[in-house]
């Protein structure tokens, strides 16, 4: 009788793209850290900025809903925006007040929910 050919095992579906949403969040925290310094030599604090691209540059990337990557977008946009106030204002964190701090969490819930999937369609049907 005839031989089946033998196929190699295939990675998991959710590994690559947890990994290409990873990318994308990295590379939307650069493009946003960047444009961030960008609008603020022009004179506008755009804080929230970086944590929306984050999420965005995520769900480009992947186009499918993932609660994890919206957690793992949420921590970068935190991280991020972090260090922008830390190196933006005198005071810090602590200087944070008002419309400062709603925009610094505000930059954090875009990344949230733009992370899990919200900017496009998924792609239900689309194979690795």
């Amino acid at each position: 009788m005839g031989e089946q050919p033998v196929q190699p095992a295939a990675a998991p579906p959710g590994r690559g793209r947890f990994v290409r949403g990873l990318i994308g969040a990295f590379a939307g925290a650069a493009l946003g850290y960047w444009l961030y310094f960008v609008c603020l030599k022009r004179g506008v604090i755009v804080l929230p900025l970086p944590g929306a691209l984050i999420g965005i540059g995520r769900d480009l990337a992947t186009r499918h809903r993932s609660w994890a990557l919206g957690v793992v977008c949420a921590v970068i946009a935190l991280a991020i925006q972090g260090y922008i106030v830390h190196s933006s204002f005198a005071d810090g964190l602590s200087g944070l007040r008002g419309i400062f701090l709603a925009a610094f969490l505000a930059g954090v819930a875009f990344a949230f929910w733009f992370g899990i999937g919200k900017v496009l369609p998924a792609n239900a049907d689309r194979k690795e």
